[in-house]
């Protein structure tokens, strides 16, 4: 997968990339193989500790779904009045993703039902993701970013701005 080029290409083990991120190298290495769907914040994670600029992969990896039959356009642009969302800390986790997200869909007029049909995600989950109580696969997301007609590369740039590298 494309996580595993990039650590090639860094000439970083995978040992050493777990260190940085504090996580196992066994399941970076499911990630690595496929075996596993990381989260978007994970993925933005281990990007960032291969010192690759985020928005750049992840227009990779949309430019590599497209070749492969995974056919989502890209369009639009994120606009520089996506500001960090209020994310109220509640006990749990919360994820920055999902209120970027809304915010954007907002911003365009796009309904949660066309998010979800797009990206084959229940509605359910998306009022989830969008209140940050709930993280989508990396893939899912790329759909959902794609779906609210923002550029990918801009977006998740943005995105990585806010997410602590841990």
């Amino acid at each position: 997968m494309l996580f595993r080029k990039k650590r090639d290409a860094h000439a970083l083990s995978l040992w050493k990339l777990a260190q940085k991120i504090n996580y196992h190298p066994r399941n970076i290495q499911k990630i690595e193989h496929a075996e596993r769907q990381p989260g978007v914040h994970l993925a933005v994670r281990l990007v960032m500790a291969l010192d690759e600029n985020v928005g750049d992969f992840f227009e990779e990896l949309h430019k590599l779904c497209m070749e492969s039959g995974d056919k989502f356009p890209m369009r639009g642009d994120v606009a520089p009045w996506l500001d960090k969302p209020s994310v109220p800390e509640v006990g749990a986790v919360r994820y920055m993703f999902g209120p970027f997200l809304r915010q954007y869909r907002n911003r365009q007029g796009i309904p949660q039902k066309h998010v979800a049909e797009i990206a084959c995600y229940s509605l359910r989950n998306l009022v989830k993701v969008e209140k940050g109580e709930q993280e989508p696969g990396v893939m899912t997301a790329l759909a959902m970013v794609v779906a609210v007609k923002a550029d990918v590369k801009s977006f998740f740039n943005h995105l990585s701005e806010h997410i602590e590298e841990k």
